[in-house]
């Protein structure tokens, strides 16, 4: 199922019943993109996500979305649309409180065209810190090199998994 651009609302029935989620770029204003569905939504039954990291506001949108889907056992990242962006006001803002999936769920972590940016690192070295039941998280970057100081840096992040396979792609 894939939610398309400056989808805004997410019907009751459909945040109940949603087990997969594919989010592709969002347009909307800095504030619309943190929140664009209803606070008090839960995707109770999400277990799958696919979120594009091409907009300003996906690392937030992201933090949200952690929070309202508890059972999310799949987290897949991915660049499609080679953005660049520098707003500084779009950096991650890291949850006062560990999203449930997090602690308790999320196994598998998958990052398509991972750059090494601030922004990813930080959302990196907080879902690793924080997922105890993670058991493989996947980076796929264009660097070949194993010894390139971006894959370092993944290397010598924290897990909280002890479990958790690193794998370079």
């Amino acid at each position: 199922m894939n939610l398309r651009k400056k989808t805004k609302v997410v019907p009751k029935c459909l945040s109940k019943h949603l087990e997969i989620l594919e989010w592709r770029q969002y347009e909307g204003t800095e504030q619309e993109s943190i929140t664009p569905y209803p606070a008090c939504t839960v995707f109770s039954s999400l277990k799958h996500l696919e979120l594009c990291t091409c907009s300003a506001g996906w690392a937030n949108l992201l933090a949200c979305i952690l929070n309202a889907a508890q059972e999310l056992r799949s987290l897949k990242l991915k660049s499609k649309h080679s953005a660049k962006y520098s707003d500084p006001m779009s950096l991650w803002k890291e949850p006062t409180v560990v999203p449930d999936c997090l602690s308790k769920h999320l196994e598998i972590l998958e990052w398509r065209q991972y750059e090494g940016t601030e922004q990813e690192r930080n959302v990196a070295e907080y879902t690793l810190a924080n997922a105890t039941c993670l058991k493989m998280a996947t980076f796929s970057t264009r660097c070949r090199n194993k010894n390139h100081r971006m894959l370092k840096k993944l290397k010598s992040m924290d897990r909280v998994s002890k479990t958790c396979q690193l794998v370079f792609d």
